[in-house]
Protein backbone atom coordinates (compact mmCIF):
# COMPACT_ATOMS: atom_id res chain seq x y z
CA UNK A 1 0.00 0.00 0.00
CA UNK A 2 1.09 3.61 -1.13
CA UNK A 3 2.16 5.31 1.98
CA UNK A 4 -0.28 8.72 0.67
CA UNK A 5 -3.09 5.93 1.19
CA UNK A 6 -2.39 5.37 4.41
CA UNK A 7 -4.75 6.99 7.68
CA UNK A 8 -1.56 8.20 9.14
CA UNK A 9 -0.56 9.92 6.25
CA UNK A 10 -3.44 11.50 5.75
CA UNK A 11 -4.07 12.48 9.24
CA UNK A 12 -0.37 13.82 9.76
CA UNK A 13 -0.30 15.47 6.17
CA UNK A 14 -3.80 16.25 5.36
CA UNK A 15 -5.80 16.95 8.51
CA UNK A 16 -3.88 19.42 9.80
CA UNK A 17 -4.30 21.47 6.51
CA UNK A 18 -8.19 21.98 7.16
CA UNK A 19 -9.35 25.45 8.33
CA UNK A 20 -11.79 25.72 11.03
CA UNK A 21 -14.47 26.64 8.89
CA UNK A 22 -13.93 23.68 6.89
CA UNK A 23 -14.23 21.44 9.93
CA UNK A 24 -17.57 23.30 10.92
CA UNK A 25 -19.33 22.95 7.38
CA UNK A 26 -17.78 19.54 7.23
CA UNK A 27 -17.05 17.96 10.64
CA UNK A 28 -16.90 14.55 8.85
CA UNK A 29 -15.52 13.89 5.57
CA UNK A 30 -14.89 9.85 5.54
CA UNK A 31 -11.65 9.98 4.34
CA UNK A 32 -10.13 8.41 7.22
CA UNK A 33 -12.15 5.67 7.77
CA UNK A 34 -12.57 4.62 4.26
CA UNK A 35 -8.19 4.50 4.68
CA UNK A 36 -9.09 2.35 7.37
CA UNK A 37 -10.90 -0.31 5.49
CA UNK A 38 -8.62 0.61 1.78
CA UNK A 39 -5.68 -0.90 4.32
CA UNK A 40 -7.56 -3.97 5.74
CA UNK A 41 -9.20 -5.09 2.63
CA UNK A 42 -5.54 -4.39 1.22
CA UNK A 43 -3.73 -6.95 3.76
CA UNK A 44 -6.23 -9.52 2.95
CA UNK A 45 -6.49 -8.92 -0.99
CA UNK A 46 -1.93 -9.61 -0.89
CA UNK A 47 -2.66 -12.79 0.59
CA UNK A 48 -5.14 -13.85 -1.56
CA UNK A 49 -4.85 -11.85 -4.99
CA UNK A 50 -6.84 -13.93 -7.05
CA UNK A 51 -9.88 -14.20 -4.65
CA UNK A 52 -12.79 -12.73 -6.77
CA UNK A 53 -14.61 -11.92 -3.37
CA UNK A 54 -11.88 -9.74 -2.30
CA UNK A 55 -11.18 -8.56 -6.08
CA UNK A 56 -14.70 -7.05 -5.78
CA UNK A 57 -14.87 -5.93 -2.08
CA UNK A 58 -11.46 -3.60 -3.23
CA UNK A 59 -13.26 -2.49 -6.04
CA UNK A 60 -16.21 -1.20 -3.63
CA UNK A 61 -13.62 0.48 -1.33
CA UNK A 62 -11.70 2.09 -3.72
CA UNK A 63 -14.88 3.77 -5.43
CA UNK A 64 -15.94 4.69 -1.52
CA UNK A 65 -12.67 5.77 -0.82
CA UNK A 66 -12.26 7.99 -4.20
CA UNK A 67 -16.15 9.49 -3.62
CA UNK A 68 -14.66 10.49 0.12
CA UNK A 69 -11.51 12.24 -1.08
CA UNK A 70 -13.78 14.25 -4.14
CA UNK A 71 -16.08 15.51 -1.60
CA UNK A 72 -13.36 17.33 0.06
CA UNK A 73 -14.29 20.75 0.89
CA UNK A 74 -10.95 22.57 1.28
CA UNK A 75 -8.93 25.94 0.49
CA UNK A 76 -5.65 25.00 0.80
CA UNK A 77 -4.13 24.52 -1.90
CA UNK A 78 -1.26 22.22 -0.28
CA UNK A 79 -4.37 20.08 0.40
CA UNK A 80 -5.92 19.58 -2.35
CA UNK A 81 -2.87 18.52 -4.48
CA UNK A 82 -2.93 15.98 -1.97
CA UNK A 83 -6.24 14.94 -2.07
CA UNK A 84 -5.41 14.99 -6.00
CA UNK A 85 -2.60 12.98 -5.67
CA UNK A 86 -4.49 10.46 -3.30
CA UNK A 87 -7.11 9.93 -6.09
CA UNK A 88 -4.59 9.45 -8.02
CA UNK A 89 -2.43 7.06 -6.20
CA UNK A 90 -6.09 5.26 -5.97
CA UNK A 91 -5.87 4.35 -9.71
CA UNK A 92 -2.57 3.44 -9.70
CA UNK A 93 -3.52 1.08 -7.16
CA UNK A 94 -5.78 -0.48 -9.67
CA UNK A 95 -3.54 -0.07 -12.79
CA UNK A 96 -0.72 -2.34 -10.40
CA UNK A 97 -3.44 -4.89 -9.25
CA UNK A 98 -4.38 -5.70 -12.79
CA UNK A 99 -0.77 -5.67 -14.02
CA UNK A 100 -0.08 -7.57 -11.57
CA UNK A 101 -2.80 -10.03 -12.18
CA UNK A 102 -2.31 -10.19 -15.87
CA UNK A 103 1.61 -11.28 -15.36
CA UNK A 104 -0.23 -14.41 -13.07
CA UNK A 105 0.31 -17.73 -15.40
CA UNK A 106 0.86 -21.55 -15.02
CA UNK A 107 4.01 -21.78 -14.07
CA UNK A 108 4.19 -18.92 -12.02
CA UNK A 109 1.17 -19.42 -10.08
CA UNK A 110 2.71 -21.43 -7.32
CA UNK A 111 4.46 -18.48 -5.94
CA UNK A 112 1.40 -15.91 -6.09
CA UNK A 113 -0.19 -15.72 -2.39
CA UNK A 114 -3.03 -18.14 -2.45
CA UNK A 115 -2.41 -18.94 -6.18
CA UNK A 116 -2.95 -22.72 -5.71
CA UNK A 117 -5.95 -22.58 -3.40
CA UNK A 118 -8.01 -20.42 -5.91
CA UNK A 119 -6.94 -22.32 -8.78
CA UNK A 120 -8.26 -25.13 -6.60
CA UNK A 121 -11.44 -23.31 -6.15
CA UNK A 122 -12.03 -22.21 -9.91
CA UNK A 123 -11.21 -25.46 -11.09
CA UNK A 124 -13.77 -27.23 -8.88
CA UNK A 125 -16.54 -24.50 -10.01
CA UNK A 126 -15.24 -25.30 -13.45
CA UNK A 127 -16.01 -29.07 -12.35
CA UNK A 128 -11.94 -29.55 -13.77
CA UNK A 129 -9.67 -30.38 -10.16
CA UNK A 130 -8.69 -33.35 -11.37
CA UNK A 131 -6.38 -31.73 -13.77
CA UNK A 132 -4.54 -29.97 -10.38
CA UNK A 133 -4.87 -33.24 -8.78
CA UNK A 134 -2.68 -34.79 -11.81
CA UNK A 135 0.17 -32.48 -11.69
CA UNK A 136 0.51 -32.65 -8.23
CA UNK A 137 0.67 -36.48 -8.46
CA UNK A 138 2.47 -36.59 -11.73
CA UNK A 139 5.44 -34.13 -9.91
CA UNK A 140 6.20 -36.45 -7.44
CA UNK A 141 6.89 -39.12 -9.49
CA UNK A 142 8.09 -36.81 -12.74
CA UNK A 143 11.66 -38.37 -11.81
CA UNK A 144 11.09 -41.75 -10.93
CA UNK A 145 11.59 -44.93 -12.85
CA UNK A 146 8.56 -46.00 -15.64
CA UNK A 147 7.33 -48.44 -13.23
CA UNK A 148 6.39 -45.92 -10.25
CA UNK A 149 5.31 -43.68 -13.26
CA UNK A 150 3.25 -46.22 -14.91
CA UNK A 151 2.33 -47.55 -10.85
CA UNK A 152 0.80 -43.50 -10.42
CA UNK A 153 -1.42 -43.43 -14.27
CA UNK A 154 -2.96 -47.00 -13.25
CA UNK A 155 -4.56 -45.47 -9.91
CA UNK A 156 -6.46 -42.68 -11.93
CA UNK A 157 -8.72 -42.27 -14.82
CA UNK A 158 -7.14 -40.04 -17.63
CA UNK A 159 -9.87 -40.07 -19.56
CA UNK A 160 -11.25 -37.29 -16.93
CA UNK A 161 -8.54 -35.29 -17.87
CA UNK A 162 -7.75 -32.31 -20.54
CA UNK A 163 -5.11 -34.16 -22.90
CA UNK A 164 -4.49 -34.95 -25.71
CA UNK A 165 -2.63 -37.99 -25.20
CA UNK A 166 -5.11 -39.89 -22.91
CA UNK A 167 -5.85 -42.44 -25.22
CA UNK A 168 -1.89 -43.51 -25.45
CA UNK A 169 -1.88 -43.66 -21.68
CA UNK A 170 -4.89 -45.72 -21.71
CA UNK A 171 -2.99 -48.27 -23.75
CA UNK A 172 -0.07 -47.94 -21.90
CA UNK A 173 -1.91 -49.23 -18.78
CA UNK A 174 -3.72 -51.31 -20.81
CA UNK A 175 0.15 -52.81 -21.85
CA UNK A 176 0.85 -53.02 -18.55
CA UNK A 177 -1.90 -54.53 -16.91
CA UNK A 178 -1.18 -57.73 -19.68
CA UNK A 179 2.37 -57.60 -19.31
CA UNK A 180 1.73 -57.95 -15.75
CA UNK A 181 -0.50 -60.99 -16.66
CA UNK A 182 2.61 -62.64 -19.24
CA UNK A 183 5.49 -62.07 -16.13
CA UNK A 184 2.82 -63.90 -13.80
CA UNK A 185 2.55 -66.86 -16.18
CA UNK A 186 6.02 -66.32 -17.09
CA UNK A 187 6.84 -67.26 -13.57
CA UNK A 188 4.45 -69.63 -12.92
CA UNK A 189 5.97 -71.85 -16.09
CA UNK A 190 9.61 -71.07 -15.09
CA UNK A 191 8.69 -72.50 -11.58
CA UNK A 192 6.71 -75.43 -12.42
CA UNK A 193 9.93 -76.40 -15.01
CA UNK A 194 12.38 -76.01 -12.08
CA UNK A 195 10.06 -77.81 -9.92
CA UNK A 196 10.24 -80.64 -12.21
CA UNK A 197 14.07 -80.57 -13.10
CA UNK A 198 14.29 -80.85 -9.02
CA UNK A 199 12.18 -83.94 -8.82
CA UNK A 200 14.21 -85.53 -11.65
CA UNK A 201 17.05 -85.05 -9.87
CA UNK A 202 15.24 -86.08 -6.33
CA UNK A 203 14.40 -89.29 -8.38
CA UNK A 204 18.20 -90.04 -9.05
CA UNK A 205 19.11 -89.05 -5.64
CA UNK A 206 17.21 -91.13 -4.00
CA UNK A 207 18.00 -94.22 -6.76
CA UNK A 208 21.82 -93.70 -5.40
CA UNK A 209 20.72 -93.64 -1.79
CA UNK A 210 18.87 -97.49 -2.14
CA UNK A 211 20.47 -100.04 0.32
Amino acid sequence: MNLMLTEAHWKSKGLPLRTTKEKLTQSKTGISEALRVLAATDKLLRAEILNESLVKKMDTVLKASEAALKKLKAEDKKLLALRDNMVKELADYRKDHNTLVNQIARDNIGAVSGGIKMLRAQAKKEFSSENQDFVEGAAKVANADAMKIMGYIATIDVGSLNISNASRWKALVDERLQWEKDVKLALKTSMLEIRKIQGDTIDRLKATCQL
